[in-house]
């Protein structure tokens, strides 16, 4: 059952999504914190409406996803909010029709990237390592448990979208269509069946630029703020400064993978990454002298 979506007078939304800097996607991600107790995912879908490209099957879809977010407890970061933050990223990049109008069999691939995008981390648990395997638990959530996802989405396609979010992954997805491909052929078992389209790659691209646009493609206040969540959620009191520069370097060429991304949040991220790792060095160099 959705809120009322007077419970929570506070949140207003475009409903197209048609945000055009990051400032304007980071001043909504806000207000949902300011407007919404506790991680009422189901609710912030419920304020979207009419989102452009997303039919009503779809968005039943999606909001049974958000129940099973709001139900699921999650962590410091990768909770129900997150997800909704990567969603809204998605959304906004996707913006405009173009993706509404590509498909991959039956699914628009804008549609592909929103459900994916509320699947992703399903289930996440910190302690749980090995390629793919937080991706395998949420694929396998998403695909198992929400009703009526089968009827829009083939659950290989699906899988093969949230499998590469794993981060081993984005350098394959950088290093294009082909590699992506050959990297996933190469897959465990248990990873289930793929379907390595040239329109799931493109997908894969997209979301995998929300994801990191979500954590470090806004502002550094709101960078510094999902660091913090991180830490707490792996137990520790910050992100190692040795980590943080690996991050940034691995995230130097390209920074992403999408022009859609690129356009919104691709100064912040440059900004951003450049700062941490200048801030990461600079704090090595203290605790050594």
């Amino acid at each position: 059952m959705m809120p009322d979506p007077c419970d929570f007078p506070a949140l207003h939304l475009p409903r197209d999504l048609g945000f055009t800097d990051a400032a304007e996607v980071e001043g909504a991600l806000v207000a949902i914190r300011a407007a919404v107790p506790s991680r009422h995912a189901g609710y912030v879908l419920g304020c979207l409406g009419d989102v452009e490209g997303l039919d009503i099957r779809t968005r039943d879809v999606m909001w049974a996803m958000a129940s099973h977010l709001d139900a699921w407890s999650g962590h410091a970061y990768h909770n129900a909010l997150h997800h909704l933050d990567v969603f809204i990223i998605a959304m906004t990049i996707t913006h405009g029709g173009r993706y509404s109008a590509r498909r991959i069999g039956n699914t628009s691939l804008r549609a592909l990237l929103a459900l994916a995008a509320l699947a992703h981390d399903m289930g996440y648990e910190p302690a749980r390592h090995g390629p793919f395997a937080n991706e395998i638990v949420a694929s396998a959530m998403a695909i198992s448990d929400i009703s009526g996802l089968r009827d829009l989405v083939d659950p290989a396609v699906l899988n093969t979208v949230i499998l590469s979010t794993a981060p081993h992954i984005r350098p394959a997805l950088a290093g294009g269509y082909s590699v992506w491909r050959d990297v996933l052929a190469r897959r465990p078992a248990a990873a289930g069946d793929i379907v390595t389209a040239p329109e799931a790659y493109t997908v894969a691209c997209l979301l995998a630029d929300a994801d990191i646009a979500s954590s470090i493609g806004l502002s550094q206040a709101w960078m510094g703020a999902r660091s913090e969540n991180l830490a707490v959620e792996r137990g520790l009191r910050i992100i190692p400064p040795a980590d943080t520069i690996a991050f940034c370097e691995k995230l130097a060429a390209p920074p992403f993978l999408t022009r859609d991304c690129e356009v919104i949040c691709g100064q912040r991220l440059l900004e951003n990454t450049r700062d941490a790792a200048i801030s990461a060095r600079t704090s090595l160099k203290v605790r050594s002298s």
